[in-house]
């Protein structure tokens, strides 16, 4: 509410008041006047229904308002005032919560301000070590290639860094771009700043090492102190080759590389099908068909997952399963795996309670 609503408000109290005041009380003893004899000109039986009169006002010099015009102009003009000082006190209260809500804020970015570059400190630090440990883990693959234990290992690790790193200074690019944008808003740069895209070429570049891949795949080069190499062996049969295959599909996807990411995404299951990733994999293939507006393939992908029987994925593949009928309209289909869903909830919830039991914690009765 602004100060310039202040008159109106004090306008609209002092009518209620008036119309309050106004308004006719209890009758006095004065007025409760014994009732007139038998014969009196102004006798009526008792027995009689009093008759009801319209409400009285009185005017500034004492007579009384019977006219019902005048009566219900009055009315009018209450709920006027009353509509008036209603919108204002919403206003009021609006103004203070918004005050609140401001001094929240700037609190908060006085706490931030103190920590801020404490954590910028620890963040440098972190993406030193990591630049570290990655030329550190390049120089060993250089100088040992074909090692079958600790270069699949040391690959793994370092594909693992690299996406960190790319993922890292993505997000950084995001910051500047929305201050470069800022300014080139305010006329303070010439030309408008370039959106960055997300980039985890190494770390697929990687993985493909470590995992089964068509014959007669060229291999990419190397990054780094690695720029340029292609190493002379391959290990498909390393103990997370399975992980790769996944890992390297998911860098695919959040690429947006959409075909290329189902297509390895699809193929974890026939390469390595004892891997604990195929529900998960599947999961993912259905959710890029799904956000394509494919439902049918999407379905067929949640199937896929729920097949596997996999606990930690099972409920989930049954509730995309009926999304997807339901997209499709085919609400019968739809409705039979939600009850699958909710059948399975109920016959798992009584071992989900004796395990939490179990753990000193407990699940509330529905």
């Amino acid at each position: 509410m602004s100060f310039a609503r202040l008159p109106q408000l004090r306008r609209a109290l002092l009518t209620l008041v008036a119309v309050v005041i106004a308004t006719p009380g209890p009758v006095s003893a004065q007025d409760a006047k014994a009732p007139a004899e038998p014969g009196a000109k102004n006798y009526q039986p008792a027995s009689l229904p009093r008759v009801k009169r319209m409400p009285r006002y009185r005017e500034s010099g004492g007579d009384t308002v019977d006219d019902p015009a005048r009566i219900k102009a009055e009315g009018r003009a209450f709920e006027a005032a009353y509509k008036v000082y209603k919108d204002a006190a919403r206003e009021y209260r609006e103004e203070v919560r918004e005050f609140i809500q401001d001094e929240i804020v700037k609190r908060q970015k006085r706490i931030a301000s103190t920590f801020q570059s404490q954590i910028d400190k620890i963040d440098d630090e972190q993406v030193a070590l990591r630049k570290t440990a990655i030329e550190r883990l390049e120089g060993f693959i250089f100088r040992h290639r074909e090692h079958d234990k600790y270069t699949p290992d040391a690959l793994f690790r370092l594909a693992e860094l690299y996406y960190e790193d790319s993922l890292d200074e993505y997000n950084k690019s995001i910051d500047n771009y929305d201050k470069n944008l800022d300014l080139y808003n305010r006329g303070k740069l010439l030309d408008p700043p370039s959106e960055k895209e997300k980039d985890f070429s190494r770390s697929i570049a990687v993985y493909k090492y470590l995992h089964w891949v068509p014959p007669g795949t060229r291999m990419a080069a190397l990054s780094g102190r690695l720029a340029g190499v292609t190493l002379p062996r391959r290990w498909p049969n390393y103990r997370n080759a399975d992980a790769a295959l996944y890992l390297q599909g998911f860098c695919e996807a959040e690429m947006g590389e959409t075909d290329q990411a189902i297509a390895t995404l699809s193929s974890l299951e026939k390469h390595y099908p004892k891997s604990s990733y195929i529900a998960e994999a599947w999961l993912r293939v259905g959710e890029l068909y799904f956000d394509n507006n494919e439902f049918e393939q999407a379905a067929d992908a949640y199937k896929r997952a729920a097949a596997t029987k996999d606990p930690k994925m099972y409920a989930l593949a049954l509730y995309k399963l009926g999304w997807a009928y339901f997209q499709m309209y085919r609400y019968p289909e739809a409705v039979a795996w939600f009850q699958t869903l909710i059948e399975y909830y109920d016959e798992e919830l009584p071992r989900k309670r004796e395990e939490a039991k179990a753990a000193g914690k407990e699940i509330p009765e529905d």
